[in-house]
């Protein structure tokens, strides 16, 4: 399954970016995050690893991640498995950042590899709003970070 759309922001794509890989500013715009660690960081960032405690209900439970690309200011890739996604799946989020000066564009794409059509059908239906709405709060805290 795959959902992607594209935001237009009112900053620059260097202040995006800073905004959006600081793990101190994640609980803003995905609010169930409780926790962030960096369990493994290499050179150039690729292939570090992070997990994260996110809420889920009345349960907390643990996400693990993995960076797959990184271009800063350009283009962020990782993949989330744990925390509910079914074992064995993953799922990989995308976010390509166009500059435009004092403006930016982002393309956001999130696959994921799970089975079932009434699983798919509700993952498109939910996660496409979901993701939404996590990247308008991103929009609007990035914003303002200035």
């Amino acid at each position: 399954m795959r959902i992607a759309f594209r935001t237009e922001f009112n900053c620059p794509a260097t202040q995006l970016w800073n905004y959006m890989v600081d793990p101190v500013n994640l609980p803003h715009w995905v609010p169930e995050c409780r926790e962030f660690r960096l369990t493994h960081e290499t050179p150039d960032k690729v292939g570090s690893t992070y997990e994260v405690d996110t809420r889920r209900g009345k349960k907390t439970v643990t996400c693990y991640g993995t960076t797959l690309e990184w271009e800063p200011n350009r283009r962020l890739k990782e993949s989330v498995t744990g925390g509910g996604i079914k074992q064995g799946t993953a799922m990989v989020s995308t976010y390509d950042i166009t500059d435009h000066g004092e403006r930016c564009t982002m393309d956001y794409v999130m696959d994921w590899d799970g089975q079932g059509l009434l699983t798919a059908i509700m993952y498109h239906t939910m996660g496409k709003m979901y993701c939404k709405s996590m990247i308008k709060r991103l929009k609007r805290h990035a914003e303002t970070s200035a």
